[in-house]
């Protein structure tokens, strides 16, 4: 099939475009010297209030003080928040355990939640945040532990009085203590198959041994319960002495982000947290550290060769190395006071480590994944300070190998790397790349998004510990001054003799002759070869030399930040046939006119009366409260945020939305365009055909398109059922320039050879292999997905066909997969109507000249049959994994605002209760958790569970236990409870966008399922509003009690070999010949109790066919909503 407007394009590109690797090719041996005028930018992008640096463009208040308990506090103000924040940081973790309790901390951090003398209910501080629309969590680290919630703004006063006790009067019962045992255990036999873990531990045991570092943090049955009990250690005891010792105010940091004013949030931290003791503990991590350094030069220079349990092909060289601080000049530890007796030679800067980070991980000609991909000896590069502590930090280069790499040139690759990290020291620090760092910092700062208050708070507390407090915003953002002797330094400190290089690879197993205690990874350990070592040493190769080579300036750069003004679009424009005959040639398109004509044709739109609501404290008569708006208007102020995209131009075989931003005042844009097509996605050979090819894209763009991603341009790109989705965003600058380098390469296969096929076709397959060691409870998810609609791959189905395909194959695609597919393109930000249609005539150029139109094939969701329960368990494809999962899902009706607004106030409600019950009070798993769910329109309720103790069907017993007495908790929900929950739900769905991304990503979801649904939040409070607590107890009455009429269920499970060998005892082997690659079927019949039975009629399921070919379907998505 030709494409006459295709050659046409790729010339004007040739000659009209300065594309990406054209710039950077221009540049390679031109004089290294950058323009970037860094003093000016941070000028443009820091302003300091209350003596702390923020951005320009933040209109958050901020201020800071420490009370007279010594803790220190950072208060934000943003009066727009309808959900405040709270976060305090203890400066302890797992290295003041005591070394016969290992796990101690962590410990202590589960303890804090389950009641305090003010409030004794264990669920008290949950529930309350649960129920005012709130979440909360906590983490323990080496030397942190950090507490964090959030909860609707009109309850903040009460939830942070609730928060401070843990602080002030914790309980720490012994009963709880026992229980809470279990919920550590769970947690960590989570965590046991996750390679990230194993390689960790390994490096942990290779430390000294006196070290805190070289101990297991997160504790389990054994360390804080078995053989404390076999020792005499009275480990409640212990963790009282822990709690007096170490939490004390002089070594907390709390951060409030609210909606009230500065002084009012001052005042709660001297009502609530003044009574917070101060017991002036001592720093617990000195430095030097008494028991000697975490790796004594005896310890480094070692090869450790780890079997993973994923299909993992990787090299990491880690560097133990000196602390990282912000700047020599600070220094800033623990109580934020200068360290003494230290010399500053021996502290590595963030801008040092940030230099090296940067200075590794390029993708540009030149870089030392460059080189190694080239040799097809490895994917991807990166490095970072992946890990800091008060007394060592950790640097790491990361190469992800190929096949051929990691099984035959592990030495070549190492030697290349520290070859490259010669040159970098040959060069000496470049200002000029440093100062571009600086820059893309500064820009990045300037115009940043404001941070969602949980995670604000919740890292805000975290780095008051680390940054000087003038720097407490900005320093994550901006790097400090260019510091020569602290950048040589670092690269000083990168050689061979002082590193840890681990390989991981799954050859190994039964090659190596050691185990780890915890988590069981098998490695062994070896002095690096002195033939490497003396290779090094020697300098890099000519070979290395010609392809090694220092970065050259950047010149994707922005360099304009000018905004747009608003243009009113005008009324829809059809081109082309359409405007003759608009409703055949809409359905021929598989757009349903009425869908598009109501988001389209329509210059009126729904809204609320009070958009700006945050002083309403009536919320169901704000959600009441409607009026129509004309969407082509701005709206004013901040209201603009709600105003819908416009359809503004509708070709034959296109359509082009766009959302002007004129709320968020930043320079960006985001493009996407979506290419509705059945041919990317309609069978599972088809699917990976498509994977493969965009993958090889992916490959092709990646050196040329580095300078621009690292200059603030990137895009993305994803298949599904429907079609195929590509977004271009970042800086308004050079969008429409990069936009179509972009497009152009995906159609562009010049680039394709066998080699570069091989190691993507190797790559598509490890990751497709790696599924089956994702977690049980993933497993378990993605089959419930399978089960419930049509057109859905499994990793299973595209393997089988993966060793055929041939890199012909995988070029014809490109004729194939685009021909005829229906163009969407949607623009939004700081973007004209005439670039956007600009935009589209782009897309066109290379996707829209066939006009014949593909077609599109939406995915089906399964319609269950009421009074039966279909029931699907398999083994656990991951034998070694100790924990099973359960899915317990309902199916519902179609999606609509009413039963949307049911479902997510269900939710609400019963998550914390479920939790409670299931988890603290049970211990039946680490994860659990209830939420509710659509599949193509279809609406599902769902209570998961992960265990490390229980199987399936004695977790769904339990489920079904639950919701027997769930019920009852509904009929005896007062109107008070009821009017809480509507009142949150109300207040969580009508918050206003916080950034460009979420609201964007909003507006564009409703466009790529095809619904245009843009008032959808505004109807479903609406229906919210309207509903009443009968309402409520009539629809869960329908659905989920055990005699509900229209109770539909599906059970989908993965259970643990363990498990299954519990269950099925002496027939295990007799059942497992037939039932490892699917459910177990009928064979469970005789394990499901009697009270089982009487749920509904048992649906035994055995292969997903099972169930998509006996099974109505409800129809598409578009067409249930028309």
């Amino acid at each position: 099939m030709k494409f006459r407007g295709l050659k046409r394009a790729l010339h004007r590109n040739e000659s009209e475009l300065v594309s990406v690797a054209a710039a950077v090719s221009a540049l390679q041996g031109e004089d290294t010297t950058s323009a970037v005028d860094v003093e000016r930018l941070l000028d443009l992008a820091i302003v300091r209030e209350n003596g702390i640096e923020k951005s320009a463009l933040d209109n958050r208040t901020y201020s800071s003080f420490r009370l007279k308990n010594g803790l220190q506090v950072l208060l934000i103000c943003d009066p727009k928040l309808e959900k405040s924040a709270a976060a305090l940081s203890v400066k302890v973790g797992n290295h003041s355990d005591p070394p016969e309790i290992p796990g101690l901390a962590h410990f202590l951090e589960h303890m804090l939640f389950l009641g305090t003398e003010k409030y004794p209910e264990e669920s008290e501080y949950s529930t309350f945040l649960s129920d005012h629309g709130g979440i909360n969590n906590a983490f323990t680290t080496a030397e942190e532990t950090n507490f964090h919630f959030d909860v609707m703004s009109d309850y903040f006063y009460e939830a942070l009085d609730r928060f401070s006790q843990f602080f002030i009067s914790p309980l720490l019962k012994m009963d709880t203590a026992n229980r809470e045992l279990q919920a550590v255990d769970n947690e960590f036999s989570r965590s046991l198959h996750t390679d990230a873990q194993r390689m960790w531990h390994v490096f942990k045991s290779l430390s000294n041994p006196e070290h805190p570092f070289s101990r297991f943090g997160m504790g389990n049955s054994t360390t804080l319960n078995d053989t404390p009990k076999r020792e005499g250690i009275d480990v409640h005891a212990a963790l009282l002495e822990f709690y007096e010792t170490y939490y004390s105010a002089n070594r907390m940091k709390l951060v409030l982000i609210g909606r009230d004013s500065l002084s009012v949030l001052e005042e709660y931290c001297r009502d609530l947290f003044i009574n917070i003791p101060n017991r002036n503990t001592l720093v617990p991590y000195p430095y030097p550290h008494p028991k000697g350094q975490a790796f004594s030069p005896a310890e480094l220079g070692k090869r450790i060769d780890i079997v993973p349990i994923r299909d993992i092909r990787s090299i990491n060289i880690l560097f133990p190395t000196y602390p990282v601080t912000y700047d020599r000049k600070s220094n800033v530890r623990g109580n934020g006071s200068k360290p003494k007796g230290r010399n500053p030679k021996v502290w590595h800067t963030y801008g040092a480590s940030s230099y090296m980070a940067h200075m590794m991980s390029r993708e540009d000609p030149g870089s030392i994944l460059s080189y190694l991909r080239k040799r097809q000896w490895a994917n991807s590069v990166s490095a970072s300070t992946s890990s800091s502590f008060s007394d060592f930090s950790v640097f790491s280069i990361t190469i992800a190998c190929t096949d051929t790499g990691i099984t035959e040139h592990v030495s070549d690759i190492v030697e290349s790397v520290f070859a490259y990290l010669n040159i970098i020291r040959d060069a000496g620090a470049l200002k000029w790349y440093f100062d571009e760092i600086s820059a893309l910092s500064a820009i990045k700062f300037r115009f940043k998004s404001d941070e969602h208050p949980f995670s604000c708070a919740t890292i805000r507390a975290s780095r008051l510990h680390d940054y000087p407090i003038n720097k407490i915003l900005s320093a994550s953002w901006i790097e400090p001054s260019f510091d020569q002797e602290a950048i040589e330094t670092m690269i000083d400190a990168l050689t061979p003799e002082k590193c840890l290089l681990i390989v991981m690879h799954k050859s190994f197993d039964g090659k190596v002759d050691l185990q780890e205690q915890w988590y069981n990874a098998s490695y062994s350990v070896r002095d690096l070869d002195a033939r490497l070592i003396e290779s090094i040493a020697k300098g890099p190769n000519k070979e290395a030399l010609d392809h090694l080579k220092m970065p050259v300036p950047n010149q994707f750069i922005p360099e304009s930040f000018d905004l747009l003004p608003f243009e009113k679009p005008e009324a829809l424009r059809m081109k082309g046939s359409l405007k003759k005959n608009g409703t055949d040639k809409m359905n021929k398109l598989q757009y349903h006119s009425t869908l598009v004509r109501k988001a389209g044709l329509n210059d009126r739109t729904i809204a609320l009366t009070d958009l700006c609501h945050t002083h309403i404290e009536d919320k169901r008569k704000v959600a009441l409260a409607t009026v129509e708006k004309n969407l082509l208007e701005q709206w004013e102020g901040k209201d603009d945020v709600w105003r819908p995209p416009a359809l503004i131009q509708a070709n034959d075989n296109s359509l082009l939305w766009i959302k002007q931003d004129t709320t968020f005042l930043r320079p960006e844009t985001t493009v996407r365009l979506l290419l509705k097509s059945s041919r990317f996605s309609e069978s599972p050979l088809q699917h990976l055909k498509t994977l493969l090819y965009i993958n090889l894209i992916d490959d092709c763009l990646s050196e040329s398109n580095y300078p621009a991603a690292v200059s603030g341009l990137n895009y993305t790109r994803g298949i599904d059922s429907c079609g195929f989705g590509i977004t271009v965003l970042g800086y308004s600058d050079k969008i429409e320039r990069y936009f179509e380098f972009i497009v152009s390469s995906f159609r562009d296969t010049s680039g394709f050879e066998e080699g570069l096929f091989n190691r993507i076709k190797e790559n598509v397959s490890k990751s497709l292999s790696n599924e089956r060691k994702n977690s049980p409870l993933s497993h378990a998810q993605k089959k419930l997905y399978h089960i419930c609609q049509n057109n859905i791959w499994t990793a299973e189905e595209k393997l089988a066909h993966l060793e055929n395909i041939t890199l012909q194959e995988i070029k014809d695609q490109e004729q194939y997969i685009f021909a005829g597919a229906q163009l969407e393109l949607f623009a939004y930000g700081n973007v004209s109507i005439q670039q956007s249609q600009q935009l589209l005539q782009t897309a066109e150029s290379y996707f829209g000249c066939d006009r014949s139109g593909s077609e599109v094939s939406f995915p089906r969701t399964a319609n269950f049959d009421a009074r039966k329960q279909y029931i699907y368990v398999e083994h656990c494809q991951d034998h070694e994994n100790p924990n099973s999962a359960v899915i317990v899902s309902f199916q519902l009706e179609p999606v609509s605002p009413p039963l949307q607004a049911f479902c997510a106030i269900l939710e609400q409600f019963s998550h914390e209760i479920f939790f409670h019950q299931l988890r603290t009070n049970e211990q039946l798993g680490y994860i659990c958790y209830a939420s509710h769910y659509s599949i193509n329109g279809i609406l599902h309720f769902k209570f998961c569970i992960q265990s490390n103790s229980k199987d399936p069907i004695y977790m769904n017993d339990r489920i079904e236990q639950f919701i027997h007495s769930w019920g009852d908790r509904v009929d005896s929900l007062d109107e008070t409870q009821f009017e809480n929950l509507i009142h949150s739900f109300i207040n969580n769905t009508l918050q206003e966008k916080r950034n460009m991304q979420s609201e964007e990503g909003y507006w564009y979801a409703s466009i790529e399922n095809g619904l245009y649904d843009f008032t959808f939040r505004i109807e479903t409070a609406h229906a919210a509003a309207g509903l009443t607590l009968e309402d409520f107890r009539e629809l869960y009455h329908q659905y989920f009690p055990w005699a509900a009429p229209n109770r539909k269920k599906i059970v989908v499970g993965t259970m643990a070999k363990n498990h299954a060998i519990q269950l099925f005892g002496e027939d295990y082997d007799e059942i497992m010949e037939n039932k490892e690659s699917e459910g177990f079927g009928s064979v469970l019949d005789g394990y499901l109790s009697s009270e089982a039975r009487e749920h509904g009629e048992v649906v035994h399921v055995s292969t997903i066919q099972d169930v998509l070919s006996s099974t109505q379907f409800y129809p598409p998505n578009k067409e249930l909503i028309q």
